[in-house]
């Protein structure tokens, strides 16, 4: 007996790492893999995070059903939040609304405006839950291309060219996941002007700000008529070591965040308090914890950077983020690369290319291991003699069964 799926899932594939991780192990789960591949912070939260997380857990209440929408103490501190480190300012009562992570707010926001035969913009490379999510709609991903040549900046000639009547949102992302690249101020400017002008949504995904950013951290609300077109994804999964917590917020648009509370208040009833709790004291912490994570990360970076050039890649040493975006030499092909380093190292690090066409021929290194994890991989590599021959000093050796 064959149980028929939705026509939805019929031209969809499990997202990769989440396959990856499935088929070969987490590297806690398997301790002869290196998982370099994915970005799920190792650090611990701030131990306040964790304290009063216990504490909340012990009262009464924090065991009901909360509001979909978010208790009003985390509402009232993220917005106080978005003021002191971003300079927005917030009505907490219906311009923030608390969301299980950023992934879920993807899928909200996808849910509430897209029909059948709709469109969205989506950033090439750029994170495959945009178009994933689009699919499931039944709706089409127009892609816009971010080059190195351009500083991965949004090229708002190409937007207007692929533009369409039928496009409904535009997902930004920055500091931009995998480049590591941060969109400019009037890069940010054009795209609400954009969207303004052609009734399109614009969702910034803003998970990174915190992590090796070179620059003051940055809202694009806090932009000039940017609430009248946007909302913005604020993680704490990243820039808190949070993942497994799933508490991020959406902020700006009244009638965007109506639209998620629509969606939400049919499929949940909310985080549980305590976590919210947790991230209520996570927004009080202050810029020298941050301070600290980041020389952590720098550390790992000079170590990513290490291995990448073991391996002959090209890269922009400094990227804000926490990976390393690396091209491989010409004619490189990245899956087979991955596979092959995998096979041979039981290194795990991710293609380019799931990313999207422009992601071909690169890799993206997590620097979600400890600095030791990462020497030993390049220990491995070494043993290997540079890849167990199949790639030694930027030459591709197809006589030796790599694929080019």
């Amino acid at each position: 007996m064959e149980l028929k799926t939705a026509e939805r899932l019929e031209n969809m594939e499990e997202y990769f790492l989440a396959n990856t991780i499935r088929k070969y192990g987490s590297a806690s789960g398997n301790n002869d893999i290196i998982n370099l591949a994915v970005g799920n912070p190792d650090l611990a939260p701030p131990k306040e995070v964790i304290k009063e997380l216990t504490f909340s857990a012990k009262g009464k209440k924090s065991h009901y059903y909360q509001p979909s929408a978010g208790s009003e103490e985390f509402r009232i501190a993220a917005a106080q939040w978005y003021k002191r480190v971003f300079g927005v300012s917030l009505d907490y009562r219906n311009e923030v609304v608390s969301i299980i992570g950023s992934k879920e707010g993807i899928f909200h926001l996808s849910l509430a405006y897209l029909n059948k035969g709709d469109k969205i913009f989506a950033p090439d490379p750029g994170y495959p839950i945009y178009s994933h999510c689009a699919s499931l709609m039944q709706s089409e991903t127009i892609h816009y291309s971010l080059t190195a040549g351009n500083n991965w900046q949004v090229d708002i000639e190409e937007l207007n060219k692929k533009y369409s009547p039928w496009i409904k949102i535009l997902w930004l992302n920055s500091p931009h996941m995998p480049t590591g690249s941060v969109l400019t101020k009037r890069s940010l400017e054009q795209v609400i002007e954009f969207g303004l002008k052609n009734n399109i949504l614009v969702v910034h995904d803003n998970p990174y700000s915190f992590i090796l950013n070179k620059r003051k951290p940055a809202s694009i609300l806090s932009l000039k008529n940017a609430k009248k077109v946007a909302v913005e994804l604020c993680s704490l999964s990243k820039s808190f070591n949070m993942p497994g917590f799933r508490i991020a917020i959406a902020a700006g648009n009244v009638n965007a965040l109506n639209a998620i509370m629509k969606t939400k208040s049919i499929i949940d009833s909310g985080s549980y308090l305590p976590i919210q709790m947790g991230a209520v004291k996570a927004f009080s912490i202050d810029e020298s914890w941050f301070a600290s994570q980041n020389e952590i990360y720098r550390k790992r970076r000079e170590e990513v950077i290490k291995l990448a050039n073991m391996l002959n890649c090209t890269f922009q040493p400094e990227g804000s983020g926490m990976f390393l975006w690396g091209k491989l030499p010409a004619g490189v092909n990245d899956k087979n690369f991955v596979e092959k380093l995998f096979t041979q190292t039981k290194v795990l690090v991710t293609p380019g290319s799931i990313y999207g066409k422009k992601g071909k021929g690169y890799i993206r290194i997590s620097f979600c291991q400890p600095v030791q994890k990462i020497k030993a991989a390049e220990q491995r590599i070494i043993k290997q003699g540079g890849f167990n021959g199949y790639y030694i000093k930027g030459h591709c050796k197809e006589e030796r069964g790599f694929s080019c």
